[in-house]
Formats: structure tokens, sequence, C-alpha cells
């Protein structure tokens, strides 16, 4: 009861600083910070993405100088497929519901702070997972993770396709090799500018 007084003047002082008003202000840029972090991390991997498609592109532009088949008319284009690993697709659709807003108008909540704060934990590596977490981590960043490439040969005459390359799935060692040596032809090209 001696420091009855002191607790009060205390509360009065808190009141008085409008206390209430700055936490509301300071959870409030604490989360649209976060969000917009995880926006920026976002939109840093989707230009890495970018960067490995236009690369593929500029690879085609040399395949498609050097005849695949020769006397058939053929040339290889590399095509570039959304990979079917859960982990990687889970990534990308929970990076995704952490910058996206829920409908309700209200896009900063605490539901959604604490979404990125799962995510942000995970990516940094969770006490006892720290090991399981950075492998997970390193995958699902790691950009070149998102794809998985085939190869389509095609016809010059009309582009249209002939065959479709995955893994080089059913074809002789002749073939794969030839696959292989045209692709690293192509990408030498592109690499030194040939």
């Amino acid at each position: 009861t001696e420091a009855l007084p002191e607790y009060r003047r205390r509360l009065q002082m808190l009141r008085d600083d409008d206390l209430p008003r700055f936490e509301a202000r300071f959870k409030e840029l604490l989360n649209k910070e976060t969000i917009n972090s995880m926006a920026a991390f976002q939109a840093h991997l989707q230009k890495r993405k970018h960067e490995i498609e236009e690369k593929i592109r500029i690879i085609n532009t040399s395949l498609r100088s050097i005849e695949y088949d020769r006397g058939l008319g053929t040339y290889i284009e590399l095509v570039s497929l959304a990979t079917p690993d859960v982990e990687v697709r889970d990534f990308q659709t929970t990076l995704r519901a952490c910058i996206s807003g829920d409908g309700s108008g209200e896009f900063y909540t605490e539901q959604k702070f604490l979404q990125v704060k799962e995510l942000v934990e995970r990516l940094a590596g969770r006490e006892g997972q720290a090991d399981l977490d950075a492998r997970w981590a390193a995958k699902v960043t790691d950009v070149r993770n998102w794809f998985e490439f085939g190869a389509t040969e095609r016809w010059r005459a009309d582009d249209t396709e002939r065959e479709f390359y995955r893994d080089s799935s059913g074809k002789s060692g002749g073939q794969k090799e030839k696959l292989a040596y045209t692709i690293l032809a192509a990408a030498l090209a592109y690499q030194f500018g040939l």
C-alpha cells in the first residue's frame, strides 16, 4: 500500500504520454516494415528468376543458329518449367501469402505478422532445427531450384516441335551426348559472346 501513490503517479504519466497510441503506432510500423521487407525479398528472388529466363532466351538464340540434326533441318530450344518440388512450391506460396492482403481491407494484421515471423524464423534457423532449416533455406531461395529444364527439337521450316527431351530420358548414349554438346556449345557461345 505504501507504493500505491507511486504506481498511480506512473500510471498517470503513461496516460499523459499517451503510450497506448505510441504502442499502436510502433506495432503498425513494425508490421508494415516487416511485410515491406518480405516484399523486397520476394522482388529480389523474382528478379533472379527473370535473369535466368533471359539467359535461357539468349542461349536459345544461339541454339537456333546451330543445326541439330543435319539433313532434317531441326534446332534445339531450351524450355524452363516450374519445378514440381513440393518444398520450393510451398515456399513460393508462403512467401506470396506473407505479402498479399487477406481481402478484408486490413493488410497489416497480427495474423499476417505472425505468418511473416514464422517464415523468417525458418529462414534464419529455428532452435533445434538449424541445420535442417539451413539446408531448406539454401534450397528454396536458390532460384535455380525453381526450374526444371527440358529441350525441344523443332523443325526450322515452321518451328513446330519434332521431339521433347526431359532429363534426356529414353535416349541412347549418343543422342544424349549430342544433345548435351549442342546445348553446351550454345551456352559457351553466349558466355563468350561468339
